[in-house]
């Protein structure tokens, strides 16, 4: 097998190390951490790539560290928990800028705002577990094998404690599993820290409340089973803060991808009018009944793709002031992004989980007259090499009439 000797200078967005052979080929390594100097062996290459694993560690980086959770490099869950934290934060400061300029093409000068977890472990309200005959555990690394686990430190306290309890008591967990319909089910808490397990298949409730429930700025927004929300506990209000920042105050405003409504009754007080635009029929449902509970009156839900906004007047005449939107990982499709464009609101307001999704997106924005005001990334994920990017654009004056033609075409 062929052996090298390499220096890992970064992180991918994968987790894995990046170095770079004698010929400048880019080496991808496992579990290596910047600034390890390693003796690989190569596994698989070609002309651009070598992906390799360690054999020795000939000198240790000063960010290399000891894992914390016993299951590290056995289970898929974590990628990062041999990287000091410091260190996962700077990598990915780093990464969201990347993605701006080589996939974006984008020019930023000012500093990207970043803001770390407050706690490294014991963050996450919201997981997901693999149902095995052994009990409760995630994906092996590499595999669809099931590495089972009695704890997990990166979960929140209360949900740690019901996943140990189950594990540590095989009566209670073999007649708990067999409720289960499904192969996966949820745990997850709000802000009472009640813990509820569901099973996703189905969306029974397996233990804890019907629903569970965060806090918008005093406003209660309740999640159905299975629904989505920001895994982070620690910097639920941070984020909301800072979108509320970004998004300002005015008259009228259109938030897409609203969900359960976190984000809309945390800004509806900051508009007369608010739009809210959300597919999914649960998250719609949710959505609806949180308005209600809180009387916000001045937000108007609409149930709709954001592929399909062109099609309902009230929004073609509605001229919002900011758009806010959170869309999944993958970003917008070319029609959403034309209709986004189509809008040609002065503000555009966009809370990513890829940069590089992000970047794509922002590009087209950019190169229709929009202009990149301010960039902030947060960790909501330590220990992995996922962040959060919220970014805010603002229309340059005299590009009104080239976006509306330019979406038309």
């Amino acid at each position: 097998m062929k052996t090298l000797e390499i220096q890992i200078v970064s992180l991918s967005s994968d987790g894995t190390g990046i170095g770079r052979d004698a010929s400048g080929r880019v080496v991808f390594v496992a579990n290596s951490a910047p600034g390890d100097r390693l003796r690989v062996q190569v596994d698989k290459e070609n002309a651009r790539f070598l992906y390799a694993t360690i054999t020795e560690i000939l000198e240790a980086s000063p960010s290399r560290i000891e894992p914390r959770c016993k299951f590290f490099r056995r289970c898929g869950g974590c990628d990062w928990q041999h990287v000091a934290y410091a260190t996962q934060c700077a990598e990915k400061q780093k990464r969201v800028r990347d993605a701006l300029e080589r996939v974006g093409k984008l020019v930023f000068p000012e500093s990207i705002e970043f803001t770390p977890s407050p706690q490294e472990y014991g963050y996450r309200a919201r997981t997901r577990l693999v149902v095995h005959a052994q009990g409760l555990g995630y994906r092996a690394r590499g595999s669809k094998q099931v590495c089972v686990v009695e704890e997990c430190p990166i979960l929140h306290p209360a949900l740690e404690k019901v996943l140990h309890n189950l594990m540590s008591n095989q009566e209670c967990a073999t007649g708990w599993r067999s409720q289960v319909r499904g192969g996966e089910v949820e745990i997850a808490c709000g802000v009472s820290s009640e813990v509820r397990v569901v099973d996703l298949a189905t969306k029974r409730v397996l233990h804890g409340p019907e629903r569970i429930a965060l806090d918008a700025r005093g406003c209660q927004v309740e999640i159905s089973p299975g629904g989505f929300f920001q895994g982070n506990s620690l910097l639920w209000t941070k984020l909301l803060d800072s979108v509320s920042m970004a998004v300002g105050r005015g008259a009228r405003a259109l938030e897409l991808f609203a969900g359960a409504g976190f984000f809309t009754l945390g800004i509806a007080d900051q508009f007369e009018a608010l739009i809210a635009v959300e597919s999914d029929p649960q998250a719609i449902a949710d959505l609806h009944r949180n308005l209600r509970q809180a009387a916000r009156t001045q937000v108007t839900p609409l149930a709709s793709p954001v592929e399909n906004l062109a099609s309902f007047e009230a929004v073609r005449r509605f001229a919002p002031e900011v758009l806010l939107l959170d869309p999944p990982r993958v970003g917008l499709s070319p029609r959403a992004r034309k209709q986004v464009l189509a809008l040609q609101a002065p503000r555009i307001v966009y809370l990513s989980c890829d940069p590089a999704s992000l970047a794509r997106d922002l590009s087209e924005w950019v190169s229709h007259g929009y202009t990149l005001k301010s960039v902030e990334a947060f960790d909501l994920f330590p220990q992995t090499p996922h962040v959060e990017t919220l970014v805010c654009l603002e229309k340059a004056e005299g590009a009104a009439e080239e976006a509306a033609l330019s979406s038309r075409s």
